[in-house]
């Protein structure tokens, strides 16, 4: 995919523009925002984050041997630094545990459990920490993800960088929907996603955009 263009419900229209170097993605352009990925060993290691040009947040992603993630460490503009540690586990789901530090107050720790579908699509992700428990759970097709052919981008662990294309989601907190959102794909004749409208619940308040995408 080298562009694509968001039309909200309001008519706010935001092109992307990527930029490959042959199966590796170098970067992603939206307005005044610049996502730079780096690649290491043909895993991606960093990706940075710049609004007009000025570095805002970074992410670090270390792998085992067998290329598994194993840690994500995100640090913003501000200093504050949000680590998280994976494990896999035996029945085939992902354990993690994430610790945020700032400057300005103590560390806090959360837990998650990560359980994938047959092709390694994040189906269901369980937050555990002081406010209770909250359970996302995902939905998917079975069409070729629209970075499907980007280089390890699947082992982000990451509901947007599977195999294939989300469709939907709905979070819950200790029992209570608090937002969802579903999404219908239009396909070209390879089964690459050309559109995508997409609807967003957030307690009261619902969104929607159009997303259209360009390949070569």
């Amino acid at each position: 995919m080298k562009k694509s263009v968001s039309t909200s419900s309001t008519g706010n229209v935001r092109t992307t523009d990527y930029v490959y170097d042959g199966n590796k993605i170098v970067s992603a352009t939206t307005n005044s925002l610049k996502i730079n990925y780096f690649y290491t060993n043909d895993l991606i290691s960093k990706i940075e984050f710049r609004y007009n040009q000025i570095v805002s947040n970074t992410l670090l992603l270390t792998y085992d041997n067998s290329q598994k993630l194993i840690e994500k460490t995100a640090t913003s503009d501000s200093q504050q630094v949000v680590k998280e540690i994976f494990q896999y586990n035996t029945d085939g789901t992902i354990s993690s545990t994430a610790t945020v530090t700032s400057q300005d107050s103590d560390s806090i720790v959360e837990n998650s459990k990560y359980f994938l579908g047959s092709s390694g699509e994040i189906v269901t992700r369980e937050v555990y920490n002081s406010a209770g428990t909250q359970i996302t759970t995902y939905s998917y097709d079975t069409k070729n993800n629209l970075f499907k052919n980007v280089l390890n981008m699947n082992k982000l662990l990451q509901f947007d960088s599977n195999v294939f294309n989300c469709t939907g989601y709905q979070a819950s907190r200790n029992g209570v929907v608090s937002n969802s959102s579903t999404s219908q794909f239009t396909y070209n004749s390879n089964d690459f996603p050309v559109t995508n409208t997409s609807t967003t619940i957030n307690g009261s308040t619902t969104s929607s955009f159009t997303i259209q995408h360009f390949y070569e």
